[in-house]
């Protein structure tokens, strides 16, 4: 289609469909109004009009009647600016009387105008004014672009015409802003008519800069540079008059300046200039119309450009770099921090929740500057980004979590220095080359930059506790100012030794961990003797102090230590924490408590045979004992002491570790002493799942035995938890998976003292005693089904030695022979009795009714398989000691049912 046919056709259209559109909006307009109008109408229409007359009767009326006291109905009549006339032919009627009939469903005018309204009001109001905006814009870009096509006009002119359209519709903003009412409304404050035009020719002053600069290239880029940046400080100035709209396009538009402006030399300074000025700008017009969100906005700009400088910032301007990033973070400390609190070093204030995490951001850019070579630039960024953190969070204290979070920053930032380590091993080890070498890789550049790394650490490290102990004793921010003092000696000693030492065992780093251990905790001792008992935070501070002197300790013992001797030591650091609680009481060293004991988890977790594969063979006295034993014999003591002071939810959790502990250790010391070589493989033999299931009910039972757990919800359920899994394992494990008729596994010459006797007859013992202690103080299902495991093991043990006797070793070898089913019979029977008359003895019912069935079994083999399988003298036997036994144990019931009556 020819271009000369676009405008006719546009027009058109814009008629035909605009046309009826808006028609249809003034319809809707027009019928509202209609209903307005006859609702008022219907509701004053009636009423005649009131003369002076009327009111001078009403007034002389009111005047004649007599005066009444305040206790008469006068106090209820209305005042008379209140009065309201009735009509003359109907004055002898009540006002309610007066007014017209309404049917009672009928909807009130405001009812069925309300939809309108709001379609009025969102489509009408707001969305007219954006998208007219948006055409606004879009059309002078399709008039320009139309100017191109056609070649109407040169570039010149474009740029001019472009210029005079930007001018145009930021007078027309100007000028509808100060006309009122007539264009500025209530409610629409968001389709602010002034602002969208001005908006508008903010706009396309832009693309007309940007246009003369990179399509026509009528601009420099400085010229250009310089143009966007105006109009981008025009533009936030002008949000003062026009509203935070304009605002946000203003600060939007000034980040992506620097972009729209390519050069071939960018400029380090300049941008950082620039990025300042608009930075500073915008937070201008935030402080004059208290708008927190565009500063925000403008210090996330602050920390972005800050980061775009660091990644293309030219060689050599690491100092420009390093004095944006100091100079935004001391604005944003001004803007939100320093000019909206008083020095509130006594006064207790509520954390500002924008300030220290912008704070913290405003740091990342200096953080990117350390990962070089030491130098004086690196040694002042460190110390800034320490003290100044430190200082603002002691003196404004509404920005205290900055001190932990510039704490953790600090030691990121002096553990990224490269000092070349590994160029010095090479040095050392590979032969001299024939170039010579570069100067980092000289032992003596290196035992030099090392000390230098070594010294800065220290410094760092003494800084941060003077001013955490400043922060302690005089600034009601102790606690965020105690752990970054406390915590970063303690992180420098450990980055030092990873650097330095290489993580490898470390008698100097170690001893300086131990040392930097005990002064820590002279510090604490100092705080609790300095600071008032009531004083705000001091508990809390002392404990940071101390868990820090705690950490250090470790870290000593994980750098001197290796494999068995660490995870002993750590293991009995809990142990060392309810040593120092026991003197400073505070909530928070039970914690620490746990975090120790999971150091010790997360080592042996790491590597559970503590020193590889070096165990030893001999039982009980070997790696095990001190990798385990040792450190859960300290968790029962560290329960012990904490539990002095209390019990908590803490309490519970170490008391669950050390039961975890100790039924961990004899678990597998008694696997280790069974099957020293395959410790931790999985359960293969009868004499494993055997000590699994004893050590089950023997810690049950141990707990159900222990005074302490009836005051502790947790051995309780662990006393009945380790009892059910010990059940499991015996019932499922010893009497079919492990049984061997089932698995055929040799199980020794002697016929008492083999594998038979542990894995049934005693595993029996700690289960009966589960279930006959437990009577009362458990479920009645526990206790009975521990002291019917108890009867089952037994009963399988006599069976399985009967068995072991005729076919020795191995019981599934071999045929079964009369001798054997007759020794069957007899041991049952026995068992029968014995049940019976342990129920009689104890009272227990479920013993008798248990007695019964093994009865009842021993007469159906008899009936069904003796009588089959036996003859001659052996069947007559069987079957006369059945009934010698059964007319017993009738009579037994016969005395017993009578002496009941």
């Amino acid at each position: 289609m020819d271009l000369d046919y676009v405008v006719p056709i546009f027009i058109v259209l814009a008629f035909v469909l605009i046309g009826p559109i808006l028609g249809t909006v003034a319809f809707f307009r027009v019928r509202t109004l209609r209903r307005e109008f006859d609702a008022f109408k219907a509701q004053f229409g009636a009423l005649p009009d009131v003369g002076q007359g009327a009111l001078a009767r009403v007034a002389a009326e009111r005047a004649a009647k007599p005066p009444t006291d305040s206790h008469t109905n006068d106090a209820l009549e209305p005042e008379p600016e209140e009065f309201i006339p009735q009509p003359q032919e109907a004055s002898v009627h009540t006002a309610e009387e007066s007014k017209p009939e309404k049917p009672p469903d009928a909807p009130s005018a405001a009812q069925e105008t309300k939809p309108d309204r709001n379609f009025e009001e969102i489509f009408g109001a707001k969305w007219a004014v954006w998208i007219g905006g948006i055409a606004l814009a879009l059309g002078g870009v399709f008039l320009v672009r139309y100017s191109i096509e056609q070649g109407l006009l040169g570039p010149g002119a474009r740029v001019l015409l472009g210029a005079l359209f930007a001018i145009a519709m930021a007078g027309a903003g100007e000028w509808t802003r100060r006309a009122g009412n007539q264009w500025s409304f209530a409610r629409f404050e968001s389709a602010n008519i002034p602002s969208i035009l001005t908006a508008v020719g903010t706009l396309a002053a832009f693309a007309t800069i940007f246009a003369a600069y990179a399509l026509y290239g009528f601009l420099s880029p400085f010229i250009a540079f310089a143009g966007l940046t105006t109009v981008t400080l025009l533009t936030m100035a002008a949000a003062l008059l026009h509203g935070p709209l304009l605002a946000g396009f203003g600060i939007l538009a000034s980040f992506l300046v620097p972009f729209l402006v390519a050069t071939d030399n960018p400029s380090t300074i300049g941008l950082s200039a620039y990025a300042l000025a608009v930075s500073i700008s915008a937070f201008g017009v935030a402080r004059l119309k208290f708008w927190r969100w565009m500063a925000i906005v403008a210090a996330l700009g602050m920390v972005f450009w800050g980061m775009v400088l660091l990644f293309s910032a030219e060689d050599g301007y690491r100092p420009v770099v390093a004095a944006y990033a100091v100079i935004s973070w001391a604005i944003i400390c001004f803007v939100f921090v320093v000019s909206l609190y008083d020095r509130s070093v006594d006064a207790i204030t509520s954390p500002d929740h924008a300030a220290w995490p912008l704070l913290s951001l405003a740091l990342l850019p200096l953080l990117g500057l350390t990962p070089d070579h030491a130098d004086t630039l690196n040694v002042v960024i460190l110390v800034l980004m320490l003290g100044a953190p430190m200082l603002v969070a002691q003196e404004w204290t509404a920005s205290r979590y900055v001190a932990p979070v510039a704490v953790v920053i600090v030691a990121l930032g002096y553990s990224g220095w490269d000092i070349a380590l590994e160029s010095l091993t090479e040095w050392r080890l590979q032969p001299a080359p024939d170039a010579a070498p570069a100067l980092d890789m000289l032992p003596g550049f290196q035992q030099k930059l090392l000390s230098t790394y070594a010294l800065l650490g220290a410094g760092l490290g003494i800084l941060a506790v003077l001013m955490g102990m400043r922060g302690s004793l005089f600034s009601t921010a102790r606690i965020p100012v105690a752990i970054g003092g406390a915590f970063l000696p303690v992180l420098v000693v450990a980055v030092a030794y990873a650097r330095m030492d290489v993580l490898q065992i470390s008698f100097r780093f170690g001893l300086l961990a131990i040392v930097l251990s005990v002064a820590l905790f002279g510090l604490a001792d100092f705080l609790k003797r300095r600071l008032p008992a009531e004083t705000y935070g001091r508990d809390g501070a002392i404990a940071v102090w101390l868990i820090a002197s705690l950490s250090a300790f470790t870290l000593g013992l994980c750098m001197m230590l290796d494999r068995g001797a660490l995870t002993v030591a750590l293991g009995l650091m809990a142990l060392i924490v309810a040593v120092v609680y026991v003197r400073y009481p505070l909530v928070s060293l039970r914690v620490v408590s746990i975090l120790a004991a999971a150091l010790w988890a997360a080592r042996v977790a790491w590597d559970p045979a503590i020193v590889g594969d070096d165990l030893g063979a001999t039982p009980v006295f070997n790696w095990l004992l001190l990798g385990y034993g040792a450190p859960a014999a300290g968790f029962v003591a560290t329960a012990y002491l904490i539990g002095l002071r209390g019990r908590d939810i803490w309490l519970e959790i170490m008391e669950a570790i050390a039961t975890l502990a100790v039924t961990v250790t004899l678990a597998l010391l008694g696997l280790h002493a069974i099957d020293p070589d395959s410790l931790f493989t999985a359960i293969d033999t009868l004499a494993e799942a055997a000590m699994l299931a004893v050590i089950g009910g023997g810690m049950a039972l141990a707990l159900l035995r222990l005074p302490r757990t009836a005051a502790s919800v947790t051995l309780q359920r662990l006393s009945e938890v380790l009892g059910a899994v010990g059940m499991a394992i015996a019932g499922l494990g010893l009497l079919f998976v492990y049984n061997p008729l089932v698995t055929g596994e040799w199980i020794g010459q002697s016929l008492f003292f083999n594998v038979l006797l542990f894995a049934y007859l005693l595993t029996a013992l700690p289960y009966g005693a589960l279930g006959f202690f437990s009577l009362g103080r458990r479920h009645p299902y526990y206790s009975r089904s521990a002291v019917a495991l108890s009867g089952v093991l037994f009963f399988a043990w006599i069976s399985l030695t009967i068995r072991h006797g005729f076919h020795p070793g191995r019981l599934t070898v071999g045929e079964t022979g009369d001798g054997e089913l007759y020794m069957y019979s007899a041991a049952w029977l026995l068992i029968g009795i014995i049940t019976l008359l342990a129920g009689l003895a104890t009272g227990m019912r479920y013993l008798r009714i248990i007695s019964g069935v093994i009865i009842v079994a021993v007469i159906a083999k008899v009936f069904l398989f003796d009588m089959a399988a036996l003859t001659g003298f052996l069947r007559a036997l069987s079957f006369i000691g059945l009934g010698v036994v059964l007319v017993g144990i009738g009579l037994v019931y016969q005395r017993l049912l009578r002496s009941s009556e």
